[in-house]
């Protein structure tokens, strides 16, 4: 006489169904942190984009400064040279390309807009007309480098490497322009590594 097959017990489906229910909890969980992982892996790569890029920018800008005159209304203005200086801004003369929608020497501004309730790196540039006493800022371009930004601050050697780094420098007290400008980001509550080129007029 056959015996009837037997069938799960209730008991059984249950642990069968727990076991099922932990294994793909468990396959859920890997797939996330998958998933976290592929998305901070991709943050970092943008932020290691952004750096390169916004440093090989600021590398053709700064290292082409140059040591022109303004026209001022005395024989000593005359003879100064357009390079402002300081721990928060740097103005000075440079060359633009035309891969950034203008090309030739240009009054050029490298500091922190705050317009809009947040803290950008912005360019900001009008062309060098070698004219005027002042360059007539208002009337300037803008060019955002980073959107958000967190600290910026500028410092400046002389031509002795050993000389210390200062966070003003005045073109006329100097005797001329730094040798190298010294750049330090903070952006995303993470620190840049710090940007130095050296100023060799194209």
């Amino acid at each position: 006489m056959m015996r009837a097959p037997r069938g799960f017990t209730l008991v059984e489906v249950v642990v069968a169904l727990t076991l099922v229910a932990l294994i793909m909890l468990g396959l859920l969980g890997a797939l996330r942190a998958m998933g976290d992982a592929a998305s901070r892996v991709d943050t970092v790569s943008a932020r290691t984009s952004d750096m390169q890029l916004i440093g090989a920018f600021l590398g053709r800008v700064v290292s082409g400064g140059e040591a022109l005159a303004y026209r001022g209304d005395t024989p000593q203005e005359q003879q100064a040279v357009y390079f402002e200086a300081s721990a928060g801004r740097l103005r000075w003369v440079g060359n633009l390309s035309q891969r950034h929608g203008t090309r030739g020497l240009h009054f050029l501004e490298l500091g922190v807009d705050e317009e809009g309730g947040t803290r950008a790196l912005v360019l900001r540039y009008l062309p060098y007309s070698g004219a005027t006493a002042e360059p007539q800022w208002a009337r300037r371009s803008v060019h955002v480098l980073l959107p958000q930004i967190d600290t910026l601050r500028f410092s400046y050697q002389g031509p002795d490497p050993d000389s210390p780094w200062v966070d003003d420098w005045v073109a006329e007290d100097q005797g001329g322009l730094p040798v190298r400008v010294r750049i330090a980001v903070q952006s995303d509550g993470r620190h840049w590594p710090e940007l130095v080129y050296s100023l060799v007029p194209l």
